[in-house]
């Protein structure tokens, strides 16, 4: 299991629980990483920085931050400026945990639920964005992905990096995508409500999730062993930045 998304299988383990109020990470306490925002639309925004992503987001490097010390438009701009680095707004950590939990066991997931989204802002100006796949193993199977999974020494190196401008460096070595501007790049929500509806792009392909006989019926396509029916991502159409289908 990779070091910077470590869930706990028990769900009742307490590292695998919402950062308990009133604070909004758990980086220091023991947990994961997990950072929180609570945006006032509702639902939260849920990322694991990295030591150089928080000192970008203003946000110690030293403990955890108190929900109770931000207003309610301090709120918004963080979960705003979360996104921008890669996090995700979802209704409810309920809903995280569960699909989470699912990655941890080695539920195949691919295009059902949103990827994991990397970013770097040099100082030169731009953005560098990486897009993988949440899921963490079956390697062997990595040419059927939609998108492709982080490379197996992405830790050994994201974790020597000091700056945001290394960040860059390493990203780029990976084959991220620049875009000289952020306002041209396709794959990063502007706005919690763009977050929101990303989210819902996934929502149908994350409930198809929960049911355990889809999951079978995914689990067979995915490995090849019934070729005769097909696996479509609702989450959106073919050819769209959000997934694929598969046929």
């Amino acid at each position: 299991m990779d070091d910077d998304l470590e869930i706990c299988n028990d769900i009742t383990d307490p590292q695998y629980q919402h950062p308990p109020h009133p604070m909004r990470s758990n980086i220091l306490s023991g947990g994961p990483g997990y950072l929180v925002s609570h945006p006032s639309l509702g639902g939260i925004v849920i990322s694991t920085p990295s030591s150089i992503d928080l000192q970008h987001l203003n946000l110690p490097r030293t403990h955890d931050t108190n929900l109770t010390s931000f207003s309610k438009s301090e709120e918004d701009d963080l979960a705003q400026r979360m996104l921008l680095l890669g996090g995700h707004w979802y209704p409810s950590w309920a809903t995280y945990a569960r699909h989470q939990e699912r990655l941890a066991n080695s539920t195949v997931y691919d295009f059902h639920m949103p990827p994991d989204v990397y970013v770097g802002y040099p100082s030169s100006g731009g953005v560098w964005v990486a897009r993988y796949v949440p899921d963490r193993d079956h390697f062997r199977h990595g040419q059927k992905f939609s998108l492709p999974q982080r490379p197996p020494e992405w830790n050994r190196v994201m974790h020597r990096v000091l700056t945001m401008d290394e960040k860059c460096e390493a990203l780029k070595a990976f084959g991220a995508t620049f875009y000289p501007r952020i306002e041209d790049c396709v794959d990063l929500p502007k706005s919690v409500e763009e977050g929101r509806e990303e989210f819902q792009r996934y929502e149908k392909s994350l409930e198809d999730m929960d049911d355990g006989d889809y999951q079978k019926r995914w689990f067979m396509r995915f490995h090849g062993l019934d070729r005769d029916e097909d696996v479509e991502s609702r989450a959106t159409e073919s050819g769209t930045r959000w997934g694929c289908v598969m046929c």
